[in-house]
């Protein structure tokens, strides 16, 4: 399991994707509308995925912001 902090400067509706370093999208998550502020996502990865580095994309109506996560098995 993923734990995400994710601080918005907006309101708004938000969307977490997901890819490996390769570019491939692995998922996208809708996750509503959210108040401006700090918020936290927990994320369960499939078990078909493998340990490695994935790119976590937050994107808001005004905002972009990827970070790294490292998944450890």
């Amino acid at each position: 399991e993923v734990h995400i902090r994710l601080s918005l400067p907006h309101s708004g509706n938000a969307e977490i994707t997901i890819y490996n370093l390769k570019g491939q999208l692995i998922e996208s998550l809708n996750l509503g509308r959210l108040q401006k502020g700090t918020h936290q996502l927990n994320y369960q990865f499939g078990n078909e995925l493998s340990s490695g580095v994935y790119l976590f994309r937050l994107k808001g109506e005004s905002f972009q912001e990827v970070i790294k996560g490292v998944l450890l098995k």
